[in-house]
């Protein structure tokens, strides 16, 4: 297992940081589409349901 670890290219600081820039910045755009998607079904659902006056 030692000899394994040592074969190992660990990142440096900077790649990591560039690293979890990208994965915040994908997280936000995912979330805000997950958040538009979720405004426009509901004001959709509210819309059809007080068409037929339910």
């Amino acid at each position: 297992m030692k000899s394994e670890l040592k074969k190992v290219v660990w990142p440096n600081k900077q790649t990591v940081m560039k690293n979890t820039g990208t994965v915040l910045l994908c997280s936000a755009i995912i979330g805000a589409f997950i958040w538009v998607f979720d405004f426009v079904s509901v004001s959709l659902v509210q819309m059809i349901l007080s068409a037929f006056g339910a």
